[in-house]
């Protein structure tokens, strides 16, 4: 009896160990099912056996990106990225020759005949005022103010008509140009009225002191009725009324004949009249 008692306990520990043994089987045990379920069944031929190796597929992942839809507004639906500044508080755009901003923000001319005009604001009446430093050594220097640009500014002119010309110098459009000349003299003139390229209206005289090179500021104040006034480093030169006034000129900006003449600033103070 105890000898079948021992017997059965023995067989019971065998079965024990059994059952342990599948339970603790851990990597091997799990290794083994994933195997059965991705590995195909070995095959023996003529006593050599192959395996075949379940291989894992991954279809491509195609994306599709949509076309950028960025069109151009405002002024560089009309200028290039580098003939659009911000210039003292404005946004300036290039319609003749080429300039350069510098670190401070001014404007050097890096070619001959260099213009710039404000893109959105418009003066009608008022005060505007540029701060220039003209070319040394250099006997072509006619730089000044620009005003009463026919039409409402360039933003105006571009939008009414966009087939208009956004670059000019003494042509297409009409306005006034208050400056000091190559000969150091201070004048007022009318560019591209009735299609004359230039039109002679007031001048003061050679500026006693100047030298090309020299650092200065031009006002001019505009008035209903064609009055003009021209001021030198805030010296009252120039009155005149223009008997034929620029009709609907609100735009401004500055001119600069030679490389390396520089403009500082603009300023602009509207008045009702």
């Amino acid at each position: 009896m105890k000898k079948l008692i021992r017997t059965i306990a023995c067989l019971m520990a065998v079965a024990t160990l059994a059952v342990s043994m599948a339970a603790c089987g851990g990597d091997n045990a799990t290794t083994t099912a994933a195997a059965a379920a991705t590995t195909a069944a070995a095959a023996t031929t003529a006593g050599k056996t192959t395996t075949t190796v379940a291989t894992t597929t991954t279809n491509p992942t195609t994306t599709v990106v949509a076309p950028v839809s960025n069109p151009q507004t405002g002024p560089y639906a009309f200028y290039q990225e580098d003939e659009v500044v911000e210039f003292s508080g404005f946004t300036m755009v290039n319609n003749n020759g080429y300039g350069e901003q510098l670190e401070d923000g001014s404007i050097r001319a890096e070619s001959r005949l260099t213009m710039y005009t404000a893109w959105d604001a418009t003066l009608k009446y008022g005060k505007i005022t540029v701060d220039i430093t003209s070319a040394a050594d250099n006997e072509s220097n006619d730089n000044g103010v620009c005003f009463g640009i026919q039409g409402k500014g360039m933003k105006g002119i571009l939008e009414e008509d966009p087939t208009a010309n956004p670059y000019f110098f003494e042509k297409d459009y009409a306005y006034y140009i208050c400056f000091v000349s190559d000969t150091g003299t201070f004048g007022l003139c009318k560019v591209w009225w009735n299609t004359q390229s230039w039109t002679n209206l007031k001048w003061a005289g050679k500026l006693e002191g100047y030298t090309h090179g020299d650092r200065f500021t031009i006002t001019a104040e505009i008035h209903e009725g064609g009055v003009i006034k021209c001021y030198y480093n805030g010296q009252l030169l120039i009155e005149y009324t223009d008997p034929d006034p620029i009709i609907g000129g609100e735009g401004f900006g500055f001119r600069l004949e030679e490389k390396d003449v520089i403009c500082h600033s603009i300023k602009i103070e509207p008045s009702d009249n």
